[in-house]
């Protein structure tokens, strides 16, 4: 036997379905995700597509590490993935004294971040021979982390050796 088909319809479902929402967080903080739908989506990881998160357009998630989360229906299925940035380590030292006419080399640096100095500089590094307070702002990719250090410079005062006196050869 034999079938003909003489008309077939293709109808897109969901035309530019998306997920909105942060793609880029800090650690510990959260992010709301929601598809431009009126219908309502299941919500799941999607390394662990059997829990369910949530059944609504919206879903506040909160990840410890870079997750990707799926939102499905029975007509679609959209994904997008949520990274998790770690705040980063800033560490300008301890207190410290120099001494005077000496410098000291602060190093805030930190691969593909922002540096904002007390002087606003912008440099990863900074120089300095004064006493003072110091601090550096640095952002990494808007996780925002500062650090302060008391700088104190120690004044030379020559040694006070006595007064002149000569001396013979056999003394």
């Amino acid at each position: 036997s034999y079938y003909y088909i003489d008309q077939v319809d293709v109808r897109r479902l969901s035309p530019d379905l998306n997920i909105e929402g942060d793609t880029v967080i800090c650690q510990g903080d959260s992010t709301l995700l929601s598809i431009n739908s009126s219908a309502d989506y299941s919500w799941v990881k999607s390394d662990d597509p059997l829990q369910i998160l949530g059944n609504n357009v919206s879903i506040w998630v909160n990840p410890t590490l870079s997750t990707s989360y799926l939102a499905f229906n029975e007509n679609d299925t959209v994904e997008i993935e949520v990274t998790v940035i770690n705040y980063p380590v800033v560490d300008l030292g301890t207190d410290t004294i120099i001494c005077q006419g000496t410098f000291l080399d602060l190093d805030a640096g930190l691969a593909n971040a922002t540096y904002l100095w007390q002087d606003s500089s912008t440099a990863a590094t900074f120089r300095l021979d004064e006493a003072g307070s110091y601090s550096v702002t640095v952002d990494l990719e808007g996780c925002v982390e500062q650090d302060t250090i008391e700088v104190t410079v120690d004044e030379l005062t020559p040694p006070d050796l006595g007064a002149d006196r000569a001396l013979c050869a056999d003394e």
